[in-house]
């Protein structure tokens, strides 16, 4: 069936695309414009039908309207957002005033952003953690390549994984689906506005689509060195982005929040890219504050070279707003950065590298085969996990309720390794999905270090199956 619009914020989570208004300019210097109605609509008449193959008349006519765009336009063009609702809703942020990044600098030479990805993460230097904000290596570690690779991480993965899949009804019921909802909720007085901006939404979706199909599937593979999001589309547009900040670029630090350990990495290099990014948190958390935090920004923003551009700002805020703000300010700027309280956990220590944090808990799963011959792990908590003759991965919980899983330690380990080995005694290692390195000790015993610090001692087979705890 097609998928519907769903809740997408956990996989970007401290990630902010927040979309330029009217009266920016593009990185091209063009001002930043939707198409007019009736080019949209010309241009869609050329690229009909839509959703089959697009001419090369028409895909040239799209990249004439969409490659030199800034990437951070169209955001609502997803079908998982509101492809109906305009950009200018979002919390506004300044863009940078030089670094910009348009679809062009993604879509030209994405295996050439792979490769010094790639490199900068064979440098030990640009393994940036929480509390570095490394910006003196921004040229040497390749920030920039990290911000454009996380870009078409995002404008490609859930189009890739999606694309041709027998689960999916494909784009064109997809966009049919946004069409009935907005039919069906647009309050009348609203629905020509509207349906422009999904007709407009839609047509760029198309031009993405078709972008993204003929970059190399290399380029959008998983970054073995990085740790995949929960959501598992084998999108790490996320991560990418945390360590194109952290190494120095500018664009990335205007996308993304953080907690308090990265802000105040960040304050010691650079204060108006650290009150930019806490406004981003204060912008759902304390939306009283979110002002203050960008009039911060932009003081010590204007006191060096600036990097951000802040004409937009008088324009979006009424001049109570502006007034109102300038007590709390005032108190920002006379008490300095005060460090935010700093999180202590293992499973932030290497966020977001694929790396073994330090251990701070062991625990030992035992397995055993029950009587129809199927091994079942047995957890400390009392949980009992197995894969079923169907291949259906279940969980037993103690208090005897049944859950069916998709991922987890056991059906993750049934997954094609990324990579094995033997280390220096002749024993096996491998990287499993997600990146963990699995050993087998000198008792044949299978070990491995999850991302929250947790270690896992898999035990040997039982000699004598047991007979299974009922429901």
């Amino acid at each position: 069936m097609a998928v519907r619009r769903v809740a997408y914020l956990a996989m970007w989570s401290c990630a902010c695309w927040a979309a330029p208004q009217p009266g920016t300019k593009e990185a091209s210097g063009a001002p930043q414009r939707l198409p007019p109605a009736l080019e949209v609509a010309e241009t869609r008449e050329l690229c009909t039908p839509l959703w089959g193959g697009l001419s090369s008349e028409c895909m040239a006519a799209l990249d004439g309207i969409y490659l030199h765009r800034d990437v951070t336009r169209n955001r609502h063009s997803e079908p998982l957002r509101d492809p109906a609702d305009g950009d200018e809703r979002r919390p506004w942020h300044p863009l940078p005033v030089e670094d910009r990044i348009v679809w062009h600098d993604v879509f030209s030479r994405p295996m050439e952003l792979r490769h010094a990805v790639e490199d900068a993460m064979a440098d030990s230097r640009c393994l940036a953690t929480s509390s570095d904000a490394l910006h003196g290596l921004r040229e040497a570690c390749a920030a920039d390549a990290f911000a454009r690779l996380s870009v078409l991480h995002r404008a490609c993965g859930r189009i890739l994984y999606w694309d041709g899949s027998e689960h999916h009804d494909g784009w064109a019921a997809e966009w049919a689906l946004e069409r009935q909802v907005l039919a069906e909720d647009a309050a009348p007085e609203r629905y020509a506005q509207r349906l422009a901006r999904l007709d407009e939404s839609e047509l760029h979706f198309a031009w993405r689509v078709a972008k993204c199909r003929v970059v190399p599937r290399e380029s959008v593979a998983r970054v073995i060195g990085l740790q995949v999001p929960h959501y598992r589309l084998g999108i790490q547009a996320t991560e990418l982005l945390v360590v194109a900040a952290r190494l120095g670029s500018v664009w990335a630090n205007t996308r993304v929040g953080g907690d308090g350990t990265e802000l105040n990495a960040v304050a010691r290099q650079n204060l108006a890219l650290a009150y930019l990014r806490r406004a981003f948190g204060a912008a759902h958390d304390s939306p009283r504050m979110y002002l203050p935090y960008l009039l911060a920004a932009r003081a010590y923003d204007l006191r060096a070279d600036a990097q951000l551009d802040w004409s937009e700002l008088d324009q979006r805020f009424s001049k109570a707003a502006l007034e109102s703000a300038q007590p709390t300010l005032k108190h920002l700027l006379r008490q300095g950065w005060q460090p935010m309280e700093e999180r202590s956990s293992s499973a932030d220590a290497t966020w977001p590298w694929a790396m073994a944090p330090p251990v701070v808990d062991a625990k030992r799963i035992r397995q055993r085969l029950d009587q129809s011959g199927t091994m079942r792990w047995m957890y400390e908590s009392g949980t009992e996990e197995w894969i079923d003759a169907d291949g259906v991965n279940r969980v037993l919980r103690p208090d005897g309720s049944e859950l069916t899983v998709y991922h987890g330690p056991l059906r993750d380990r049934q997954r094609p390794h990324l990579r094995s080995w033997l280390d220096e005694d002749g024993r096996r290692r491998w990287l499993d999905v997600n990146g963990v390195e699995h050993w087998i000790d000198a008792d044949g015993i299978e070990h491995w270090v999850d991302f929250g610090g947790t270690e896992w001692i898999l035990l040997p087979p039982e000699s004598s199956p047991s007979i299974p705890r009922q429901k």
